[in-house]
Parts: structure tokens; C-alpha cells; sequence
């Protein structure tokens, strides 16, 4: 059995497929644009993300530069308050000799 196909029928069979072909051109488009949307919108996201990663590196970077003058490392405290405390005692055991020896003279210091 042959077929035989009419060329009305093949006028209809072209525009059905140059319909489905321009359907699925639309589509296309329409997925690639979605997907350059998407792609846009994460770019802006990095950049600003990046932005924001500036702005930490910067206040960072200015905590570096006023940490020394405002922080004390706890051994330069302790070695700090060493000399201040042994200054007070030698002080403090001047007074006490003055005293001792005002007492040996006779008189009374305090």
C-alpha cells in the first residue's frame, strides 16, 4: 500500500513544523533569558557580598592599626606593675627604716 499524501496536507505538515520549530525557539529564548536573569541577579549578590567583605577587610585592617596603641599585652601589664610594686616596697621600707631609726634616736616618727 502506498501512501499519498496531498500538497495540501504538505502545506499543513510545513506550518505545523515551522510553528513547533518557532514554539520551541520562544522557549529557548525564554529559558536562556531566565538563565542570564539568574546569572545577573547571583553576580550582583557577589559583588555586593564583596562589598561587604571590603568594608570587613578595611575595619580590620583600622583594628590592626589602633590595636597597639590601645591594647597592653598581659606580660608587659605584669612586668609594668612589677617595677610599680617594687618601687611602693622600697618606699615603703625607707619609711619604715626612717621610723626605726627615729625610734633609736628616741623620738617617735609616726
Amino acid at each position: 500500500m502506498i501512501l499519498q499524501v496531498e500538497p495540501v496536507h504538505l502545506f499543513w505538515f510545513a506550518i505545523i513544523g515551522l510553528s513547533l520549530l518557532g514554539a520551541a525557539a520562544a522557549v529557548g529564548r525564554w529559558l536562556i533569558s531566565q538563565a542570564q536573569q539568574k546569572t545577573d541577579a547571583q553576580v550582583t549578590r557577589l559583588l555586593d557580598d564583596s562589598r561587604q567583605w571590603e568594608r570587613v577587610e578595611m575595619s580590620l585592617m583600622e583594628l590592626r592599626i589602633e590595636l597597639p596603641e590601645r591594647y597592653v599585652r598581659r606580660e608587659d601589664y605584669i612586668r609594668g606593675q612589677t617595677v610599680v610594686e617594687s618601687k611602693i616596697d622600697r618606699v615603703f621600707e625607707r619609711l619604715e627604716n626612717l621610723r626605726l631609726q627615729g625610734a633609736l634616736n628616741g623620738g617617735e616618727l609616726e
